[in-house]
């Protein structure tokens, strides 16, 4: 009996030193707009997803609805935590063609830097997003 547990509690040991850490992210887009001059900013929320990231870099390849390139582009946060204020972060990517209604983010990799701050791959969980309609009740009359 006393083997059996040294053997269980080794390989436990064994697989815990040997375990490799999946950092995650998820990331969806939450706003495409025309900004001023023509310019298309396409806007994405960002989060952790259990722990903190720091340096993050989103290496992605914007797409029309074809599949074909329209341009590269990198996305950045400097800090996600696993929890609170800092949980999630915002970034922005200007596009030079128009907005496209069916444009495609590819992710080529994400990189963010570990606690010892070696360069770690991310394990990106894209998300969705369709936007609620907004209703005005009653617009205010203006003062005469």
């Amino acid at each position: 009996m006393k083997q059996l547990f040294s053997t269980c509690f080794l390989s436990v040991l064994l697989c815990s030193a040997f375990a490799i850490s999946v950092h995650a992210i998820g990331i969806r887009n939450y706003d495409t707009h025309y900004s001023d001059q023509g310019v298309c900013v396409v806007g994405f929320e960002i989060w952790s997803e259990g722990e903190n990231v720091k340096d993050l870099k989103i290496d992605v390849n914007l797409l029309d609805a074809d599949g074909k390139k329209l341009q590269s582009g990198i996305l950045k946060v400097k800090q996600l935590d696993d929890h609170g204020v800092m949980r999630t972060g915002n970034a922005k990517l200007e596009i030079k063609n128009k907005c496209l209604k069916d444009l495609i983010v590819e992710v080529v990799k994400a990189t963010a830097k570990d606690s010892e701050g070696k360069e770690v791959l991310l394990k990106v969980n894209p998300q969705d997003f369709n936007p609620c309609k907004i209703k005005v009740k009653e617009t205010p009359k203006p003062n005469s």
